[in-house]
């Protein structure tokens, strides 16, 4: 006797759209709709496209929203480190910290001059 078609409701579809989001892996969330990975990917491949992709989106918004609200210095640090290229104590070309930085212990540095050729 042949398996039954899997059917595919909008419910199963925000649960796996979920699942992803949140990093749960491929073969897992099969087990839990208790089909094959591969069946899983047939019908299922833009919500677990896009759910992890919406899930980084939701989270850089959270992140940047909290590094520009002036209210939590880690998220700034954070965000000038990754996005930015901010190092802490990096050595400055002429050994001076930045008096303007608002941020204690961050160095900007200042590229060296290019030397002429002879």
């Amino acid at each position: 006797m042949a398996r039954p078609t899997f059917q595919v409701t909008e419910q199963l579809s925000e649960k796996v759209k979920t699942m992803a989001s949140v990093g749960v892996r491929q073969d897992q969330i099969a087990k839990v709709l208790g089909v094959t990975p591969k069946t899983l990917r047939k019908h299922f491949r833009q919500q677990l496209d896009l759910g992890a992709i919406e899930a980084n989106v939701d989270v850089a918004n959270a992140c940047y929203r909290m590094a520009t609200s002036g209210t939590n210095i880690s998220a700034t640090i954070f965000w000038l480190k990754v996005r930015a290229g901010w190092r802490e104590n990096a050595p400055a070309v002429e050994g001076e910290k930045n008096s303007n930085s608002q941020m204690p212990g961050m160095t900007v540095t200042k590229k060296a001059e290019p030397k002429p050729l002879a």
